[in-house]
């Protein structure tokens, strides 16, 4: 995954459903990927995806989200 990528997000979960939907739509760009982000004690890859407004963009773990799984597009 790199920055600059186009991913798409699915909802595991009912909160990762309605923030899709929120959102107005599941297509993303990775603007910034971490090791770790002040939230969560759990290591990274933590991905930072935005689809086009600051208001919907997010951090999303790699691999074990609980809400949503990261699909890449490119």
């Amino acid at each position: 995954m790199q920055i600059g990528a186009k991913v798409k997000l699915e909802g595991k979960s009912r909160k990762g459903k309605n923030r899709i939907k929120e959102a107005g739509g599941n297509q993303f760009e990775v603007v910034d990927i971490k090791d770790r982000v002040f939230f969560s004690g759990m290591a990274g890859p933590w991905i930072r995806v935005e689809n086009g407004t600051s208001k919907h963009g997010r951090w999303v773990h790699q691999d074990n989200d609980p809400d949503f799984s990261i699909v890449s597009i490119d």
